[in-house]
């Protein structure tokens, strides 16, 4: 188990993945690795027209707002010109990305329970998005280097794969149903979950509690 949680730690948080920002390419691989060991557990994936993807748009900019980035200025003597690059916004939160919207999918899997209360359903959950080469939200907004994200969140993504894996190991069914699910879209304004709480797969009045893991790496 150990090996499992460090393997998907580390390639999720890799170089090659890029920090998995909200709309990149690196976000849809993790996803493709996600789906990937959701069928390899033996989950129930063919949710969305044969699939484990939830697919929607989000809005390409941040609800942080339009938050210049400053940057240190080519010229020391024009420090408040226009064309400064202490002026500059980022990609989130530039004039263009308030209304532009980029396609985006939650990743969900299901174990069925058995018995009385196997209608029932418990959300497992954890975000697998994070800032890319940094943007609003970053705790060094002025950085461009990769962003890992290996705490936030590759580690809850690797502890809900892992109780994924135990839980549908078990010799006997549980008594409810269990949805997992990748949300993504949370780094930029919790897009991810308030789609899903928009359209769930199971209705809201029969899913009686949800575990979220988020930056669990340092438990």
């Amino acid at each position: 188990a150990n090996e499992r949680l460090a393997r998907t730690v580390m390639y999720l948080s890799s170089d090659e993945l890029e920090g998995r920002g909200l709309g990149s390419k690196g976000l849809d691989l993790a996803a493709d690795y996600i789906a990937g060991q959701f069928r390899e557990i033996g989950l129930k994936t063919d949710l969305y027209d044969g699939t484990p993807f939830q697919k929607f748009t989000a809005p390409a900019g941040s609800p942080h707002g339009l938050t210049p980035q400053p940057t240190p200025s080519k010229s020391s003597d024009a420090p408040n010109s226009e064309n400064s690059d202490s002026n500059k916004t980022s990609d989130a939160t530039s004039p263009a990305a308030a209304t532009k919207r980029i396609d985006a999918k939650n990743v969900v899997a299901v174990l069925e329970g058995e018995g009385p209360h196997a209608d029932e359903t418990i959300v497992i959950g954890a975000h697998y998005d994070h800032l890319g080469h940094g943007e609003p939200g970053s705790l060094e907004p002025d950085s461009h280097e990769i962003h890992h994200g290996a705490d936030d969140n590759a580690s809850g993504v690797a502890a809900m794969l892992e109780i994924a894996r135990q839980l549908a190991a078990r010799n006997t069914k549980l008594p409810r149903r269990v949805v997992f699910i990748a949300f993504t879209g949370e780094e930029r304004g919790l897009y991810g979950s308030s789609h899903y709480v928009k359209d769930p797969l199971v209705s809201l009045d029969k899913t009686i509690a949800m575990l979220n893991l988020d930056m669990v790496g340092r438990l």
